[in-house]
């Protein structure tokens, strides 16, 4: 399973990108940039929800298609994205 553009982390603070990490079982999603990790996709997907709900700008990151988060690529977020990120609490 690949993914492309990559998810934006789902996670307060965390600008990094997540990826689909298959190279060696058990495969995972995870986050170069802060070392996060999912082992199942629902509870990624749970994570995503929970960003968007708390810092609903953040649902730029993502498109929701036939109930499931899909990455929407940084060509579609704000200039300041990146930045209104790293104000979170």
């Amino acid at each position: 399973m690949t993914t492309s553009p990559p998810y934006r982390g789902p996670l307060p603070r965390c600008a990094g990108w997540v990826d689909w990490i298959d190279a060696d079982p058990p495969p995972f999603w995870g986050c170069g940039e802060c070392g996060s990790v999912w082992h199942e996709e629902r509870d990624f997907q749970t994570r995503i929800s929970r960003i968007v709900a708390r810092h609903p700008y953040r649902a730029d990151s993502y498109k929701r298609i036939e109930g499931k988060w899909l990455p929407a690529g940084p060509d579609v977020e704000s200039v300041d994205h990146e930045e209104r990120i790293g104000k979170e609490p």
